[in-house]
């Protein structure tokens, strides 16, 4: 495909680079509207990508939730418990 040399900064480029993402997106939904197994390839990617968002987003969760755990086992001193007191003249 194309290749657009842009800077961001200082939107160099970014006209032709929004330009033809916007061709590129009028024809897909175009193609969608007019081939029903386009539109059908276009329903199962999405699916599949919400898919794969949710199965990352609940990966990271959990990845997040055991790092609290452990980080809260941590805190936990079994010392605490097992108190011992010396009496010193």
């Amino acid at each position: 495909g194309p290749v657009f040399r842009i800077s961001a900064i200082s939107s160099e480029g970014t006209d032709k680079l929004v330009q033809a993402a916007y061709r590129w997106l009028t024809e897909q939904q175009r193609l969608e509207n007019e081939d029903e197994e386009a539109h059908a390839r276009e329903q199962e990617m999405r699916r599949r990508m919400e898919e794969e968002s949710v199965a990352r987003t609940e990966a990271r969760l959990g990845r997040r939730r055991k790092r609290d755990d452990e980080e809260d086992d941590d805190d936990f001193d079994d010392d605490d418990y097992d108190v011992e007191v010396e009496y010193a003249p």
